[in-house]
């Protein structure tokens, strides 16, 4: 959803059961996935 420009707020509104506090967590797994699709 924040690849395809939703941004946080959005994303919040939607999914009442985020925190913003999750998002941290959600920019760290997409920096590790995309560190492993660079090195295959």
């Amino acid at each position: 959803m924040l690849a395809a420009g939703m941004s946080e707020d959005e994303i919040l509104a939607d999914y009442t059961y985020l925190e913003r506090a999750d998002f941290p967590a959600v920019y760290a797994y997409a920096a590790q996935s995309g560190r492993a699709r660079q090195s295959v």
